[in-house]
């Protein structure tokens, strides 16, 4: 894939990590469920800014 393509998935992936970090911090219905959106969340904000940092 292109660099901008790369940079455009990226940034795709952090927004929907964010959309289920903050739907699992703002409706907590089962705390296990929370902690693993939360866990798997912040992992792919992690990984889609390593994969923003090698597309630039």
């Amino acid at each position: 894939m292109s660099d901008r393509t790369d940079r455009l998935l990226a940034l795709h992936v952090i927004l929907m990590a964010l959309l289920v970090v903050s739907q699992t911090t703002v409706v907590p219905r089962n705390q296990l469920l929370g902690t693993i959106g939360l866990l798997f969340g912040a992992i792919a904000i992690i990984l889609a800014l390593v994969e923003l940092k090698n597309a630039f």
